[in-house]
């Protein structure tokens, strides 16, 4: 009756797959799947450890000081002299896109910087 309601064949494949799981979660592939649980744990957390260490002073301080001192730069460059507004100009211009797009260049011509050299430095100030 099994073999003509198809049964026989299901169950002899039955058979076959539960030792297979049961070995897998169980005996002496168990100790196995747990070290290499581990492993990949410690991996894990390893790399994200030496990732956050590297990479959050990047982020956090970097740009906006090299941004502002390339700006700078470009200035002292073309020989003006840099003081206090100067580099509050630079340093508003590192820190805001828009700024640095619209208002910087008119600042820094207001200061005596030429047109062409303002422009330049505010773009300086933009890239990292």
């Amino acid at each position: 009756m099994y073999a003509i309601c198809g049964f026989a064949g299901r169950s002899r494949a039955l058979s076959l797959v539960v030792p297979r799981l049961q070995a897998r979660h169980t005996g002496r592939h168990a100790e196995g799947i747990t070290l290499m649980r581990n492993i990949f744990r410690a991996a894990t957390v390893g790399a994200s450890v030496v990732t956050a260490a590297i990479g959050l002073p990047l982020l956090v301080s970097a740009p906006a000081q090299a941004t502002t001192y390339q700006c700078l730069e470009v200035l002292r460059d073309r020989n003006y002299e840099i003081g206090p507004k100067v580099t509050g100009v630079c340093e508003n211009a590192a820190q805001d896109w828009y700024y640095a797009s619209m208002q910087c260049p008119r600042d820094l011509q207001i200061l005596g910087v030429k047109p062409n050299d303002a422009t330049f430095a505010c773009e300086y100030a933009q890239e990292s």
